[in-house]
């Protein structure tokens, strides 16, 4: 009865001892849905400084507070750490966002309808597509002509903006860019559907694109380069001319004896 007694006795204090050391820790609760036991150092402007519960002698280890939603303390006291709306870590919401489709906003003006489509391939480099179809939209120049193009290129993002804290990227699709970029665009005179015009360029393109409420992108662009132009009839009579010169949808082309192609537009597009 003695040794029953005892170990009855033993067992509860280890066990009030066990829920004692429990609630000793703190608790680090992150973003990410996971927690763990801790001993919280110090709490600064941008970093939680602390050691892991079970090896307090051990390094001090150090978190991102933009990673950590709140800290339950040994006291049972709770500390929200609550986002800062103006704060630039807002666009962490979307880093792993690295695609937009996007439309060219004045496209509709222009005779034309585009639609384009960006992806990151790397931090630094995107990829960037658009298709355009010919004679749809508003005005006279969408009914001059019927066909279609398409244009290609590589954005390298230079000067891209950064989070201070790290030097961590704001975002994969934000920032000032050149891109190298090939223009083709094939169309028929509307009043001549014998007649087809090929136009080509390649362009070096200078741009900034924006992060507008953490979802769209703003697109603004100037491109300059070179161009070339092929138009044919079906009797095989061709000739070097303009339909609605020097416009060419795709973009502005000046003559062979004076090849120079501008590009340029504004688009908007949806991340995702």
């Amino acid at each position: 009865m003695k040794d029953l007694i005892k170990n009855t006795i033993i067992t509860l204090c280890m066990a009030l001892l066990f829920a004692a050391n429990a609630r000793a820790q703190d608790t680090i609760y992150c973003k990410n849905k996971t927690r763990f036991p801790s001993k919280v150092e110090e709490i600064g402007l941008t970093e939680i400084k602390y050691k892991h519960f079970n090896n307090q002698q051990g390094p001090l280890i150090v978190i991102r507070k933009a990673e950590v939603t709140k800290i339950r303390f040994e006291n049972g006291l709770v500390t929200e750490l609550n986002p800062d709306k103006y704060s630039a870590h807002q666009e962490a919401a979307i880093i792993d966002k690295t695609q937009c489709i996007k439309t060219e906003i004045l496209s509709p003006i222009t005779g034309d309808v585009v639609m384009g489509y960006e992806r990151m391939l790397k931090v630094g480099t995107n990829l960037e597509l658009k298709m355009g179809l010919i004679g749809f939209g508003l005005g006279r120049l969408a009914e001059l002509a019927r066909g279609s193009f398409v244009k290609g290129g590589v954005k390298f993002l230079a000067g891209q903006d950064f989070v201070v804290e790290g030097l961590r990227y704001a975002h994969p699709l934000k920032g000032k860019y050149i891109k190298p970029e090939f223009i083709l665009s094939t169309f028929r005179d509307y009043d001549n559907l014998d007649e087809r015009t090929t136009a080509m360029a390649l362009n070096m393109v200078f741009g900034k694109q924006y992060i507008l409420g953490n979802i769209l992108t703003l697109d603004i662009y100037t491109g300059l380069g070179f161009g070339w132009v092929h138009t044919k009839d079906r009797n095989s009579y061709y000739y070097d001319g303009f339909v609605a010169e020097p416009y060419y949808y795709s973009h502005l082309y000046f003559g062979r004896d004076f090849p120079l192609a501008i590009s340029g537009g504004m688009t908007l597009g949806l991340i995702f």
